[in-house]
Formats: structure tokens, C-alpha cells, sequence
């Protein structure tokens, strides 16, 4: 089938982020419709020139973005001299900024103290680049530069999505950094960052809408368009229904009518999805599907179970959601409607749709918080049960096999065949995953 027969759909734009990465790492085209690609969008964009001028302080396109965002004071005429300055003496802004007066920059006293605060701001932030993470500095960035209380102050829906965007970037630092450190690579500051999101951006400028493309688009934007292939991701409480709908049965049933439309746009098959664990406000958390999927008829849908295969009854309590695997447990939470669980997002599913929703199950019985600096795990402190051959799950990988087992004490690795993910090494101190039994 060709990619234009494929749409992804989803509630808010900032689940977009995990779809477009895991996308391009397959090399298949894709289309934002109705909307910006997730690092082309205003709030990203922002946050990345801050990063670009805290690692180059001579960066002249991301120090004309930000240096009056939040607004300070400094305009585009005191922009423009500080720009004629630099070139006629022929520094750079971050030299120019540190030696206003010796430069002679015509601005009044007022205005040069507002970049000299500026400026100091930022050297301030630079000193943190060599002891900070690309996650933990941009939390730092965050605050110090007013970037999200400047959002707080507006609560606009749009402001609301701007925000949650920001979120999302920050969570994608976190999977960055911790993927990085489980494969034993220390390689988790703000230069790595950029250097991996600047080939994401150019991709993104290069990339055409024309072509044979998987589509891409909120659930609002696809009314009145069909496809045959459609996959309705992050069906998950707080997602949908929204946490803004939780209040109100009006609300609710528009969200309900909203996930009537998703269904509806698909000619052939549609996919729903739930994402197994989020990373939100710092921590990593696990998901309470949607209360929607109950109201599916199961005589419409084509489940699998765990281990059994059997349909699932309507109305009947589910397990929690997790990676595949033979053990469940029971959902601690009292949210205990029939949930038709499938396969995790981090997974695009293969080019041959498959209709079946496949029922998953999680090993872990408490959902721990993570960071980006993760400590030790219990499977670092159970390193006497690893043997080749072993079957694990991995929080984010999924169910592998181990392959090879190298090293020993804080420097032990385990190389890991994944089912979805391919080979990887991961430095066992740091790795996240429950022994099969």
C-alpha cells in the first residue's frame, strides 16, 4: 500500500514529537497537515536558539530570536545598532554584549544595563554547560530566562498547547539523555543535543508535501477527510478525554464524538493506541488507558489476549498497560473498564497494516519515576540472575533476549537482541528492564 494511504491522528499537536523521530530513523516520508512539523513550531524554535546562543555567544540569528523574548526592553532599532556594531569592529555579539561602553554602542544608560543583565544571564547559564545534562540546563534555562512563566501568565488554549510542547521537548531531552547513558555514551550535553536536533531541523526544511507520505494530523483537522489505513494514538486518560474534560459530562461526550470521528476517517482499518508510560513535569509515569475503549463493541474488533488469545468480554477489568510479555497485574488504580491495549507508540507499526489489538501487559508492579539522571536500577542490583539467553522487558525497548554479557562491576554491559528495536548495548548500572521469569 503507498504511505499516502496511512494517517496518524492524535488529540493535541505535541504528541506529534514521537511519530516524526521514529519516522525519519525509518527513512519514511511523512506530511503535518493542517500545521507545523514539531521543531518548526514557534515555542521550540525559541527555546533552541536560547541553547544555540548558550553554547555559541556569537550566534547573531538566535540572539536577534531571543534577546527581547520575554520581552526586555530591547527593540529592533537597539537590535540593528548592536548588529552595525559588531560588524564595524568586527566582534562578535558575545564579545560586543561584554564591553558595551569599550565599543562605543550608541544606546541610552537604561537600555545598556537591560543587556548587560542579559548578558550576564547567559554567561550564567554557559557556566552550567560542562556540569549539566542537555535536560537538567534547559529546566535551568527555563526559569532563569522566563520562557515558561512568560506562558503561565497566558491561559489561552493556544498557550496551553505552546506549553505543552515545551513539555514534550523536555521529554525528548530526557528519553536522549537516558537512552545515552544505558548505551554507556556520556555524550549528553547541550553540544550533542544540538548536534542530533540540528539534522532533524534541516530534514525538516528540505522536506517536501508532495509525494508518497504518511499523513500526520490532530483529530480536529481530519473531519471530513478518509484514509484507508488510520492509527489513533495516545489513547490515554488526561489525553483523551482531555484533563480539561474530566469535569464535565458535555465535555466528555464532545470528547467521546471526537474519537467518533478518528474512528470514522478509516476506509479499511483503524488502530488505537496507548502509550505504556509518559515522561511529564520530571518523572516518568504510567498510563490509565481510555475510558473510550470501553465503549467500543468488542464484536467490531479483532483482540488478542496475553497469553490466551481469547476476546476480551465487555465492561471487565484489564491489566495495566505494558510491553509483551506472559505476567500481568491488575490495574492499581479504580479506573477498571475494558481497555483493548496494542503496541506501544515508541513502535511505527509496518508498512502492512495489521488489524489485530494486540492486549500487552506491564512487569513492573509499582511505576517508579525516572530523570534524566537515572540511579541504579533493581536489574543493576540483580545482575547474579543475567545469563545468556534470558528474556527481558525493557521499559522503553520492550522484550529482548541477551546475547552477550561483558565487563564487570560498574562497567558490566549486556548486548540485548530487541524485538522491535534491533541490538543494542546497555550499560547495566544504568538500564531499565524486569527478568522474564
Amino acid at each position: 500500500d503507498p504511505l499516502n494511504d496511512f494517517v496518524i491522528l492524535y488529540r493535541t499537536n505535541a504528541q506529534s514529537r514521537i511519530f516524526e523521530e521514529s519516522l525519519r530513523k525509518r527513512n519514511l516520508p511523512y506530511r503535518v497537515y493542517g500545521g507545523l512539523s514539531f521543531y518548526q513550531r514557534k515555542e521550540i524554535k525559541d527555546v533552541i536558539a536560547y541553547l544555540r546562543l548558550v553554547l555559541n555567544a556569537d550566534d547573531e540569528e538566535a540572539f536577534k530570536r531571543v534577546v527581547n523574548y520575554p520581552a526586555r526592553g530591547i527593540g529592533d532599532t537597539t537590535q540593528q545598532k548592536l548588529v552595525s556594531a559588531a560588524s564595524a569592529h568586527q566582534v562578535g555579539m558575545g564579545v560586543l554584549l561584554s564591553n558595551l561602553a569599550e565599543y562605543q554602542v550608541p544606546v541610552n544608560a537604561g537600555t545598556s544595563r537591560k543587556l548587560e543583565a542579559f548578558a550576564t544571564l547567559m554567561n550564567e547559564l554557559r557556566a552550567l554547560v560542562s556540569h549539566r545534562n542537555v535536560y537538567e540546563l534547559t529546566n535551568d534555562l527555563l526559569a532563569k530566562t522566563g520562557l515558561l512563566n512568560d506562558l503561565n501568565l497566558d491561559t489561552s488554549m493556544e498557550a496551553i498547547s505552546r506549553k505543552e510542547n515545551i513539555q514534550e521537548l523536555l521529554a525528548g531531552m530526557n528519553d536522549f539523555v537516558t537512552t545515552k547513558l544505558e548505551e554507556g555514551n556520556k555524550a549528553v550535553y547541550l553540544s550533542d543535543y544540538l548536534a542530533e536536533v540540528s539534522l532533524l531541523t534541516d530534514q525538516d526544511e528540505e522536506k517536501s508535501a508532495e509525494g508518497d507520505r504518511v499523513t500526520m494530523m490532530t483529530i480536529h483537522a481530519a473531519k471530513g477527510l478518509e484514509f484507508r489505513y488510520v492509527f489513533v494514538v495516545g489513547l490515554e486518560e488526561d489525553i483523551f478525554p482531555s484533563t480539561f474534560s474530566q469535569d464535565s459530562e458535555r465535555a466528555l461526550e464532545e470528547e467521546r464524538r471526537l474519537l467518533y470521528v478518528a474512528l470514522t476517517r478509516a476506509e479499511k482499518a483503524c488502530v488505537f493506541s496507548y502509550a505504556k508510560s509518559r515522561f511529564r513535569n520530571g518523572t516518568m509515569n504510567f498510563t490509565r488507558p481510555s475510558r473510550f475503549l470501553s465503549d467500543l463493541d468488542p464484536a467490531f474488533l479483532d483482540v488478542s489476549g496475553a497469553a490466551t488469545g481469547s476476546v476480551l468480554p465487555s465492561k471487565q477489568p484489564l491489566t495495566s498497560s505494558g510491553y509483551r510479555g506472559q505476567s500481568t497485574h491488575q490495574d492499581r488504580s479504580t479506573f477498571q473498564r475494558e481497555r483493548p491495549a496494542v503496541q506501544p507508540e515508541r513502535s511505527f507499526p509496518q508498512r502492512e497494516a495489521s488489524r489485530k489489538l494486540t492486549r500487552l501487559t506491564t512487569h513492573s508492579q509499582e511505576p517508579a519515576a525516572t530523570s534524566a539522571t537515572p540511579e541504579q536500577t533493581p536489574a543493576a542490583q540483580a545482575q547474579g540472575d543475567l545469563a545468556i539467553g534470558k528474556a527481558l522487558v525493557h521499559e522503553r525497548f520492550g522484550r529482548g533476549v541477551i546475547e552477550k554479557i561483558e565487563g564487570t562491576g560498574p562497567d558490566r554491559t549486556i548486548t540485548v537482541q530487541f524485538e522491535n528495536t534491533g541490538q543494542r548495548k546497555l550499560l547495566l548500572k544504568f538500564a531499565k528492564f524486569t527478568l522474564e521469569s
